[in-house]
Parts: structure tokens; C-alpha cells; sequence
């Protein structure tokens, strides 16, 4: 059975740097070995200075169109907030009707270095909240601070004491992975279709992207 690699994420002020860690299995060929960074805006990516505007822009709507592709669909917005927090999602017109997505926080960008050719990764990133406050901080629910999930792991993207937390590479690679189902199963509508149909607009703007 495959062994997933790890990297490490550190968190630094308003973005985040993703210290990537070499797996110990390299049957794929690659290899996280470029800083993994996490941005809240496009803009906050252009004043970091490690990309291009192009470059960040590029990604960011890349990102955006695997939101479109991949976010987990709800019926109701009560079941959407229960996952993303009040006011944490928003709203997608189709052929079929309403449904709720969450609101995209922010996104991560980097590069991961393979034996023949390189590969860009973005993924659109989620605020991390719980209900039961389990890791949202206390027991009422809540956000936790500067953590962050992804559409296919429901566990929190956070700092530990020391500002490094472990997470799966795999779920890093958008574009390889726009396939795989959302974490979501119960309250989710069917998923077919509902990237390409969705319209643009929304009920609700989450400030991202600027």
C-alpha cells in the first residue's frame, strides 16, 4: 500500500509557509521540495514577493475554477454553515435549483519537483470550523485561528506550539485530483455535473481574491 508523504506547515502571520517534507515513496516521481504557501488574497500573494502578479493571478482563478469543480454541495445553508461556520458559505444557482457551497478563505500555491518535469499546485482552501468546538476552540463552536481545510480533508490545516502541523501532499495536487468526491456524503446534493453548471453569481461574497 502506497505510504503518504507528509509535509509540514507553517503558519506565518497573515500567510502561511507549507515546509515540505520528501516522502519515502517515490513511485510517482515526485517530491514536494519548493516552499507550499498559503495566501488569503491574490494581492497578499503579490505583496509576498515570491510570484509574480501573473503568476499569482493565473493561480488564483485556477483555484477558483477547482472550487467551482470540487467544493462539497448542500442542499440547505443550515447544513452547509454546520461544516463552515455562520455566514461561511454561499449560494449557486442550477438547472436544478439552490445549492450551498462553502466560501473560499484563501488558497495555497507552490510547486512540486518530479524526476522529468515540474508541477504547479494550488488548491482553494475553507475556513476550519466546528460546531461541537472539537478543534474550532471551545465547547460552542467557533473558527480557529488561522486554520484552514481543504475540500477533500475535513481535518484542520493548523500551527502547533512550535508553527508546523503534518498534512497529506496528495491532496495538494488540484488539477490530479479535481475528480476524487468531497468529504460531505449525508447533506450533500447528487455531485454530477454541478461544476459546470454552476452560475457565478452568489448570495453571499466571501472577500477573497482581491
Amino acid at each position: 500500500m502506497k505510504r503518504s508523504k507528509m509535509l509540514k506547515l507553517v503558519l506565518m502571520g497573515a500567510a502561511g509557509t507549507l515546509a515540505a517534507g520528501c516522502g519515502d515513496d517515490a513511485d510517482d516521481g515526485y517530491d514536494i521540495s519548493e516552499d507550499v504557501t498559503v495566501y488569503k488574497t491574490v494581492q497578499e500573494c503579490v505583496d509576498k514577493g515570491v510570484f509574480t502578479e501573473n503568476f499569482c493571478r493565473e493561480n488564483f482563478d485556477k483555484a477558483k475554477e477547482l472550487h467551482e469543480k470540487v467544493a462539497p454541495r448542500f442542499t440547505a445553508q443550515s447544513s452547509c454553515e454546520a461544516q463552515f461556520g455562520p455566514g461561511g458559505c454561499e449560494a449557486r444557482q442550477t438547472d436544478t435549483g439552490s445549492v450551498w457551497l462553502p466560501a473560499i478563505a484563501g488558497f495555497m500555491l507552490g510547486q512540486a519537483l518530479g524526476n522529468r518535469r515540474s508541477e504547479v499546485i494550488y488548491q482553494p482552501l475553507y475556513n476550519s470550523y466546528s460546531s461541537s468546538g472539537s478543534y474550532g476552540g471551545g465547547g460552542g463552536g467557533g473558527y480557529s485561528y488561522g486554520s484552514y481545510r481543504t475540500w477533500n480533508s475535513p481535518a484542520p490545516i493548523r500551527p502547533n506550539a512550535s508553527g508546523s502541523a503534518r498534512f497529506d501532499t496528495d491532496v495538494l495536487r488540484g488539477a490530479a485530483s479535481a475528480q476524487k468526491p468531497a468529504f460531505a456524503r449525508t447533506t450533500t446534493v447528487a455531485r454530477g455535473g454541478f461544476g459546470a453548471r454552476a452560475s457565478s453569481g452568489s448570495s453571499s461574497s466571501s472577500g477573497f481574491g482581491g
